[in-house]
């Protein structure tokens, strides 16, 4: 990637936000999670617990920016093994917002969200609240955070 300039090039899914699509960002069962920025530096490297590793690919879903200057990312669950940088299509199917003592975050996730998923996040991400939100309110989500990137970032 090129950076901003390339990022802002790629189309969003035509269907967006029924279907997104994702850059793949980080690899899934480890313990750490890379996001980026719109300049695709590194903007945060989470260190999870050391004993926990994640079980999700992490995508970062462009054209997309929350109230607090957010980038919102997406929990990816597959069988297939995806190259760190491919693009994703997904539908959307649960919004989960991940409350820690210092920081938010947000994800889209490609699959129902159970149990053991919310129990996989607490454990990566030792002391934090999760909430999870519906299949609509993640779609909302998108669409109100592509809004702001546009406001944000007019070409």
């Amino acid at each position: 990637m090129e950076g901003a300039e390339e990022i802002r090039r790629i189309k969003q899914h035509p269907d967006f936000p029924n279907k997104v699509f994702a850059i793949i960002i980080s690899e899934r069962n480890k313990n750490t999670i890379s996001l980026y920025d719109y300049e695709m530096y590194y903007y945060k490297l989470i260190f999870g617990n050391k004993f926990s590793k994640l079980p999700y690919y992490v995508g970062f879903v462009y054209h997309t920016l929350t109230e607090d200057r957010k980038v919102i990312h997406a929990l990816i669950k597959t069988d297939y093994d995806l190259q760190l940088f491919s693009i994703l299509e997904f539908e959307p199917q649960r919004y989960i917002k991940v409350i820690t003592e210092n920081d938010v975050f947000y994800f889209v996730t490609n699959f129902e969200f159970k149990e053991e998923d919310k129990e996989a996040l607490k454990s990566f991400f030792d002391k934090c609240e999760i909430e999870v939100h519906s299949k609509e309110k993640a779609k909302a989500l998108l669409a109100h955070s592509n809004k702001l990137y546009w406001l944000e970032h007019k070409i």
